[in-house]
């Protein structure tokens, strides 16, 4: 390969590491298809990093430098290849290529939603495996669960944070649910896949302190698939063990016979539920029990059919003028799309799709973007969690250094944690709640409320 006369651009991602004291220069690539994904680096690699910005041609850098330009070509070459992919070789300067990107932005979104769909039903076998028996039998750590598998958004923000006024995740709810009249007593809540049970910690602590006569005539009922997260749920509310209650049970065959709720919390769990590959010529009843209209589907297309099942158990067991609240990954037009975590598969959540289902249940439904439903300060930038997960997971431990826990940490709440380290890392990317830029970004999530009248 030849590398043409084009404009050098390293990919967003990559973060460099130098420690000028232990004469030490590394590069965390998480688009490295083999080994660790952290690289030495010589000295005239360092000095060729700092000037791809995608400006200028590769002839015009090679200018200035005192490295041979068959060296230069040759690192090009290596870093642009499938086994690295951490450099693109743009056509034209970036500038001009972000200009074009402002403009067909939502053209390029939607087409790239279309294609994940199309592979994600290609991907899936007919009629795809539940995540039943991955919950009941293969977590065993809850910690490692969410700190290293499938972090959450509350996981993210379980600790008092800036960006929600220095409340965490769980009090910032419980904020607007007070706000919205929500809660009141006499209470009892359901919530449903609790996790570690840090977000009903959270929820407990925060009733207990704004509405302490209502804390006292409630009662806060877990139901959970997985033994070990059953049991932190345990661990982590026992200071509220007077009332709470704790079952273990699959929430789609769940039996509640006469127990009814004023409120129900399904926080970042539906996407867990069943996932089925279905064939317009031969739908499932729901769908027609529902009257849900598929003809924008793809054929074959993937159904949330857990997800929808959980709307008719909540008309079931919701009290006339009770709420719930199903938060989850997904989007309001998009059917479900694959999402492949480091031990099993999950699927995203076509809300346009519940949000019909749940009108014709007559639940009443309101569908709100995450980031506008809890009062997340939109000019506050957090790490990236992708730029983070390298620091913890390749970083610190080549470094011999103890991990950090997992969470939205703010420039300045990094740089305490990490210390000397901090000062040596540099392209470590800040984003705000909103712009779509990190996976654990609230924008990328929906609320769906539904009350039963």
């Amino acid at each position: 390969m030849k590398v043409p006369l084009r404009y050098p651009f390293l990919r967003r991602g990559i973060l460099v590491y130098d420690d000028n004291k232990a004469n030490l220069s590394l590069i965390l690539n998480p688009y490295q298809r083999s080994g660790a994904k952290i690289t030495l680096l010589n000295s005239f690699e360092r000095l060729i990093l700092k000037r791809l910005t995608g400006q200028t041609t590769t002839s015009e850098m090679c200018k200035g430098l005192t490295i041979p330009e068959k060296e230069i070509l040759s690192t090009l070459e290596k870093w642009a290849n499938p086994e690295w992919n951490m450099v693109f070789l743009l056509n034209r300067p970036l500038e001009e290529i972000r200009v074009l990107e402002v403009k067909e932005t939502k053209y390029r979104t939607v087409l790239n939603e279309l294609k994940q769909e199309v592979a994600s039903v290609k991907n899936a076998e007919e009629e795809l495996n539940d995540l039943k028996q991955y919950h009941e039998l293969k977590i065993q750590d809850p910690l490692t669960q969410f700190e290293e598998v499938e972090t959450t958004v509350s996981h993210y923000f379980r600790k008092p944070h800036p960006i929600l006024g220095g409340k965490n995740y769980g009090a910032a709810l419980v904020g607007v649910l007070i706000q919205e009249g929500v809660i009141k007593k006499p209470m009892h809540i359901l919530e449903v896949g609790g996790g570690t049970g840090i977000f009903g910690k959270c929820i407990l602590d925060e009733v207990k302190k704004q509405m302490p006569e209502t804390y006292r005539e409630m009662s806060y009922h877990f139901l959970e698939l997985s033994p070990a997260l059953l049991k932190s749920q345990k661990e982590a509310t026992q200071d509220h063990h007077e009332v709470t209650q704790f079952n273990q049970g699959d929430i789609e065959r769940h039996d509640f016979k006469d127990k009814k709720f004023d409120l129900i919390l399904c926080n970042e769990m539906i996407a867990d539920l069943t996932t089925v590959k279905l064939n317009k010529n031969d739908l499932h009843p729901l769908i027609h029990e529902l009257r849900i209209d598929i003809q924008d589907a793809q054929n074959p297309f993937l159904f949330n059919l857990g997800a929808i099942t959980l709307l008719k158990t909540i008309k079931q067991i919701l009290k006339n003028g009770g709420h719930a609240y199903l938060i989850e990954y997904g989007s309001p037009h998009t059917y479900p799309i694959a999402a492949y975590l480091k031990d099993h598969t999950e699927y995203s959540i076509h809300f346009g799709l519940l949000e019909r289902a749940a009108k014709n249940l007559s639940l009443h439904p309101i569908l709100t973007n995450l980031s506008n439903f809890l009062p997340f300060d939109k000019e506050i930038q957090v790490i990236d969690d992708v730029s983070l997960a390298l620091i913890n997971n390749y970083l610190l431990p080549f470094l011999g250094r103890k991990k950090i826990p997992i969470m939205a940490y703010t420039e300045e709440m990094l740089k305490e944690k990490l210390g000397e380290i901090y000062q040596n890392l540099s392209l470590m990317e800040f984003f705000r709640v909103g712009s779509n830029e990190f996976t654990l970004d609230p924008a990328r999530f929906w609320v769906l409320h539904l009350k039963k009248e």
